[in-house]
C-alpha cells in the first residue's frame, strides 16, 4: 500500500513539475492534468448545411493574447495536411482518405504567418473538405492534428491544443 501511495505521489509531483517547467497554465493556475485540465483556448468543429463543409473555431477564454503559427493548422487553407479523414464502417472501415490538396514548401516563418487570438476573442475558418479530399457517400471521422499556441506577453507559456474529433455522415 505504501508503494502505491508513494508511486501516486511521485506521479502527481511529476505532472505538476512538468506543467510548470513547460509554462502551461492560465494565469497562475497550472494545466497539470491532475488539478486543472481546462486550456486557455478551446477548439470546436461544426458541420454546415453542406455536409462536406466544416467550421473550425478557436475561442480564447483567458485574459491573455495567444498566437499560433498558421502553418499545418486549419488556418493554413489547403497548403498542408493538417487533418486526417478516416472511413468508419463498411468495407473500408479504418481506411485513411488520401490528402489531395497542395503541399507548400516554406522557409522560416515571417510575422504574417502567425495568427493572434486576443483575450476573450474567437477565430474561425470554414473548410470545404471536397477541395482536398475525395469523399464519396460514407461515414468519416475528421481529426485535426494538435498544434501549439504561445502566450504573446510570456513566450515561455505555451500549450498544445487538440481539437475534438467530428463524425461526418455523407
Amino acid at each position: 500500500m505504501k508503494i502505491i501511495i508513494h508511486a501516486l505521489t511521485g506521479l502527481f509531483s511529476l505532472l505538476f513539475i512538468s506543467s510548470h517547467a513547460h509554462g502551461h497554465g492560465i494565469g497562475d493556475k497550472p494545466l497539470d492534468g491532475a488539478l486543472n485540465m481546462t486550456p486557455p483556448v478551446s477548439c470546436s468543429i461544426t458541420t454546415t448545411d453542406d455536409k462536406k463543409v466544416i467550421q473550425v473555431s478557436l475561442t480564447n477564454q483567458s485574459s491573455h493574447t495567444w498566437q499560433l503559427l498558421s502553418w499545418h493548422t486549419p488556418f493554413d487553407a489547403w497548403f498542408s495536411r493538417f487533418m486526417s479523414v478516416t472511413v468508419i464502417g463498411g468495407e473500408k472501415d479504418g481506411e485513411i482518405v488520401p490528402y489531395q490538396g497542395a503541399l507548400a514548401k516554406r522557409g522560416a516563418p515571417n510575422a504574417e504567418d502567425y495568427l493572434q487570438l486576443a483575450a476573450k476573442a474567437s477565430l474561425s475558418v470554414t473548410l470545404d473538405l471536397a477541395q482536398a479530399y475525395e469523399l464519396p457517400s460514407a461515414d468519416y471521422l475528421i481529426t485535426i492534428n494538435p498544434f501549439e499556441l504561445h502566450q504573446v506577453d510570456n513566450k515561455s507559456k505555451s500549450f498544445t491544443l487538440a481539437c475534438p474529433t467530428i463524425k461526418l455522415a455523407l
